[in-house]
């Protein structure tokens, strides 16, 4: 009889854990955006960091590979497979989800791809592209925090 409150226990005290989630490498799609790409990446851990119910995962937490970190397996991850170079990293790494995508700079702002993985399930499970204008980081970084909790609910 005593086992059932014990069992209750350990499952509200799972409950309350945060949610782990690595904010992964952004690929620049065009030179100029490379610099913008590690920006992109700062304005987002950022915003999650100010949610109790997430704990964010930087790329440099994760845990190497045999001679190499997780950075420069990310950083020589081809074009267009950063989703599932972040997914093999993230798995390493015990993540429960993930966030990626691409930058690419235009006159006047940049184009985001925003990717966010459920790491689990090994699933894309929401893909957005947003633009982020000059000086408009704080309102790109709380929108991209509203799609992973829509995605986390």
């Amino acid at each position: 009889m005593q086992m059932l409150p014990l069992l209750l226990f350990v499952e509200l005290a799972k409950a309350q854990e945060p949610t782990t989630v690595l904010v992964s490498q952004f690929q620049a799609r065009n030179e100029e955006a490379k610099a913008l790409a590690a920006l992109v990446e700062n304005f987002i851990a950022a915003e999650l960091k100010k949610n109790a119910q997430i704990q964010v995962v930087r790329v440099e937490q994760l845990p190497g590979f045999a001679d190499y970190s997780a950075r420069t397996y990310l950083q020589s991850c081809p074009s267009g497979d950063m989703d599932g170079c972040t997914l093999v990293a993230a798995e390493r790494g015990d993540v429960q989800w993930a966030i990626t995508g691409t930058t690419k700079a235009l006159p006047g702002g940049t184009k985001v791809e925003v990717d966010i993985l459920d790491i689990r399930s090994g699933k894309l499970v929401v893909s957005a592209v947003l633009e982020l204008e000059s000086g408009q980081d704080d309102v790109f970084a709380r929108g991209v925090a509203d799609l992973l909790s829509k995605a986390l609910s």
